[in-house]
């Protein structure tokens, strides 16, 4: 069909032109998110790279030129070039510790299915390696569960802010602690 195009034998239908229109409306969304919320000036060039692509792409549609399909394949490359020299698509190296050898210690020493409590935050590469849900917790939280059977991940110095009569210890990697909370037998 693109070759149909590109020898002038079909015009672009005018869907093409709205499509690109609205990708490139969320492109330029993109920019102005990245600068408000202070992200990385290589995601503002890339947000910008994309609309810039996306917007000309759109015109050249709306013009039926073939130019289009190669202004789109160039754009995307470059894009996608942006992204893969930049520090932001590898996630996995802005984490505070190494994430592997937590979660093989929460997955082997934890039940399916299980929910992890952790003052940590939120580390989405926790969830996807150890297979079980690791919630962001606070003290609030331990208090409200201090009465269940729970799991909780913390730091070493984070013991000290809790004090289980019946807890047991399921294994330490790299300064965390898996602990298993036990409700007390009264």
């Amino acid at each position: 069909y693109l070759s149909k195009i590109w020898r002038f034998e079909e015009q672009y239908p005018k869907i093409f032109t709205v499509i690109f229109v609205v990708l490139s409306v969320f492109a330029l969304g993109g920019i102005i998110y990245f600068i408000l919320t202070k992200s990385p000036i290589i995601l503002i060039l890339l947000s910008a790279v994309l609309f810039i692509t996306l917007a000309i792409t759109a015109w050249q549609f709306n013009r039926s030129q073939p130019l289009a399909i190669l202004i789109l394949t160039v754009g995307t490359y470059i894009s996608l070039a942006l992204l893969m020299i930049s520090p932001v698509w590898v996630w996995e190296l802005n984490e505070a510790f190494p994430v592997k050898p937590v979660a093989a210690l929460i997955n082997t020493k934890t039940p399916p299915g299980s929910k992890i409590y952790s003052f940590l935050g939120y580390r989405p590469s926790l969830d996807f390696y150890s297979d079980r849900r690791v919630i962001a917790a606070n003290v609030v939280t331990l208090q409200e569960l201090d009465s269940h059977l729970s799991y909780w991940l913390l730091e070493q110095k984070d013991l000290a802010k809790v004090s289980w009569k019946n807890r047991i210890d399921l294994g330490n990697v790299d300064n965390l602690s898996l602990i298993q909370a036990q409700p007390d037998m009264k």
